[in-house]
């Protein structure tokens, strides 16, 4: 992983089947759909990532999973 001024950075190593292989500097890969890449990046290309939460989603989920607890508990 290389962080480069607090950025993630990969490179595009290779595409594979509508899909984008993406290495880190420690050799890790992460493999994501090609969609999810501007439709001009080309293979050795430097891109930076950025992950961020969702608290909404997580917010529904968590509701989600208390609705499913709660209809077992009471047997429905």
């Amino acid at each position: 992983m290389n962080n480069n001024n607090g950025k993630l950075v990969a490179i595009v190593d290779r595409f594979e089947n509508g899909k984008a292989v993406l290495r880190f500097s420690d050799n890790q890969e992460l493999i994501i759909s090609k969609k999810f890449l501007h439709p001009q990046v080309k293979t050795g290309e430097a891109i930076n990532l950025e992950f961020l939460t969702d608290q909404e989603e997580t917010r529904r989920r968590e509701n989600l999973a208390k609705a499913i607890l709660q209809e077992i508990i009471e047997g429905k």
